[in-house]
């Protein structure tokens, strides 16, 4: 721990060692350590927003708060932004938190799964290779640069596990709270209370078969599924703009060649993970966990022609299935391939995430004060109006 006050970079080969070595109190060195990282991430796109939204939250009252935001019930980030506001926080400590709480979540999940699993308890190295599968499948540009859905998919995420495969009730608080986090969620909130109220099951052929059928015609589904929901105006348009608008595909086209490879790259262990999925699901072995992911599955061959919402909700289904592998792990030649073809994956979809932001990590970032600075500095770190004018242009692109 001194070491990693003083040291973090210095401490983290560490903490490697002490998550190999199955020692708890590692995954929250990371976890902070991960956070440290996110502080040193220049506010571009939507973090330059929410970073004026933060200097903005500093001469209101809190009655000026509720009366200026837009989608009242998305409001964890301007809640905690306008109260850091107030203790003269700076905002790169929010985006540290959204971070760590992120990592802790998908941790917790992790550890839970180790410690009721004897084949990943006696195997360390197998272990070892499930925890960095894990890692690698947080998107850690999405929660720092994005804050609002990152967070809120990884509450989800583990929400989920909670509920559905634990039976435990704080399941619901931290669903609750990712749909607070982030509207996107409720739609996801809405299909686990239908689940509760109205237990019922697909059969995996059936998913198959419809799949193929939703996919030509998921686009329209959708947008008279938005268009009927009992929601605000606002709301249904910012949707439908992620549907059928720019959001959708359009914005791919003013993107380059190389960034909708690395697109692609970012989340191609989903196709692994489903097709695995699919082929070790039995009707017969059909637990509330396996069922939720059965539906989801569904939905998630729903949104593909859409590739914003297919990217987003790529993103939570990703842990989702590997809490599934990882939970139905036993030992064997096969399994441990499997692993590892999952695990090489991940690190493909975490090193095409680097390489989208390489410009903004190297001429923008802060990352090299990591080689010689200790974490009281780190949090001190700020990218104050002035820098932000210099460096920022008015709609959140970096000056290269």
């Amino acid at each position: 721990m001194a070491l990693f006050i003083i040291y973090p970079l210095g401490a983290l080969p560490f903490i490697l060692i002490e998550i190999y070595n199955q020692k708890k109190y590692a995954f929250t060195l990371l976890a902070l350590f991960m956070g440290l990282c996110s502080i040193l991430m220049a506010p571009s796109g939507d973090l330059y927003r929410h970073t004026l939204d933060y200097v903005s939250f500093g001469g209101m009252t809190y009655s000026d708060l509720w009366s200026g935001t837009e989608i009242h019930f998305d409001f964890v980030l301007d809640h905690i932004s306008f109260l850091f506001a107030k203790l003269h926080l700076h905002f790169e400590l929010v985006r540290c938190l959204f971070v760590c709480v992120s990592y802790l979540c998908v941790f917790w999940a992790l550890n839970d799964i180790v410690k009721r699993n004897r084949a990943l308890q006696d195997n360390r190295t197998i272990c070892f290779a499930a925890f960095l599968a894990v890692f690698f499948a947080v998107e850690f540009f999405s929660i720092t640069l994005g804050l609002r859905h990152g967070l809120a998919t990884y509450l989800m995420a583990t929400g989920i596990y909670k509920l559905f495969r634990r039976g435990q009730v704080t399941g619901w608080w931290l669903i609750l709270i990712s749909g607070l986090t982030h509207f996107s969620m409720i739609p996801i909130i809405s299909l686990i209370l239908l689940l509760r109220i109205f237990p019922f099951r697909l059969n995996k052929w059936f998913v198959i078969g419809v799949s193929g059928i939703v996919v030509l015609l998921s686009t329209t589904l959708l947008e008279t599924a938005i268009s009927a929901l009992p929601l605000p105006e606002e709301i249904k348009a910012h949707a439908l703009a992620y549907v059928s608008g720019y959001w959708a595909n359009e914005f791919l086209e003013d993107r380059s060649a190389l960034f909708n490879v690395a697109r692609i790259l970012s989340q191609i262990s989903v196709y692994p993970l489903v097709i695995i999925f699919l082929l070790g699901y039995r009707n017969k072995d059909y637990t509330p966990f396996k069922g939720m992911l059965l539906i989801n599955t569904l939905l998630l061959f729903l949104l593909y022609p859409i590739s914003g919402l297919f990217t987003r909700f790529s993103s939570l289904m990703i842990p989702l299935y590997l809490f599934d592998l990882l939970t139905n792990f036993t030992p064997g030649r096969a399994k441990s391939r499997i692993l590892r073809l999952i695990l090489l994956c991940t690190l493909i979809s975490f090193s095409s995430q680097v390489y989208a932001f390489r410009k903004h990590l190297t001429a923008l970032s802060r990352m090299h004060t990591l080689a010689y600075s200790p974490a009281p500095y780190i949090l001190c770190q700020e990218f104050d109006e002035t820098w932000l004018d210099k460096h920022i242009n008015q709609d959140g692109s970096p000056r290269f």
